[in-house]
């Protein structure tokens, strides 16, 4: 197999944390189109130990911004400990026409390794901004923090660059019919049935949310 290609775009270090962001190129492109993935590597003890950042947000982050922005990262340009917890900065764009705009983006990293989005503004392209990716930077870390381990970097590179999203459960429409169409064989026309039907509407999004999330931490931690 060709060894993935990829490269760091942000670090960020406070005490004996630190982390590293990196892009990779895909095998086979995004749901959006993408054609790269970021993923992040963080350390508490100095570089002892280096361990993958999942990027799993919560159901109410997804509910909230459901769509957009692109998640996870294409690439991240800005990485830094903000009170203990990882904070990032990337950009979503070419997305003009969905209702976040082609706009910059923070991730924050709750307790529990759950992430939060937050859009900081809409791009500014005739002053402040340019349209370019995240350009490739040489880690540096202070002498005390010791480097990644490139096996270790190589392998989730390559579980991310070669992973195939899942397909959620949208996509079977016709499985989606039966459970809906059920209570108006059993009650009937009523509002007991359109209730029910509601409820099951309803939780597809959240099973999706709770598929995407199993994929993440499955490819992450190198689990089949």
């Amino acid at each position: 197999m060709d060894a993935p290609r990829y490269h760091a775009t942000a670090q960020g270090v406070a005490g004996d944390n630190a982390a590293i962001a990196y892009s990779v190129q895909l095998e086979v492109r995004g749901p959006n189109g993408e054609s790269t993935q970021a993923f992040v590597i963080v350390t508490r003890d100095r570089g002892a130990t280096w361990t993958p950042a999942p990027f799993v947000r919560t159901i109410a982050s997804n509910l909230r911004f459901w769509g957009f922005p692109v998640w996870p990262p294409e690439a991240i340009d800005e990485i830094e400990f903000d009170d203990g917890s990882l904070r990032i900065r990337f950009r979503d764009e070419w997305v003009m026409f969905e209702p976040g705009g082609e706009s910059m983006w923070t991730g924050r990293r709750l307790p529990g390794d759950l992430w939060t989005v937050a859009r900081v503004r809409l791009m500014d392209y005739d002053n402040a901004d340019k349209a370019t990716t995240a350009p490739p930077i040489d880690v540096s870390l202070p002498a005390e923090i010791s480097p990644p381990p490139p096996t270790v970097v190589d392998a989730l590179a390559s579980r991310i660059a070669r992973s195939v999203p899942p397909r959620g459960i949208d996509h079977y429409a016709w499985l989606i019919a039966i459970p809906c169409a059920a209570p108006f064989a059993v009650w009937g026309p009523s509002w007991r049935s359109i209730a029910a039907a509601i409820a099951m509407v309803t939780a597809i999004p959240i099973v999706n949310i709770l598929i995407a999330r199993r994929h993440a931490r499955r490819v992450c931690n190198g689990q089949p």
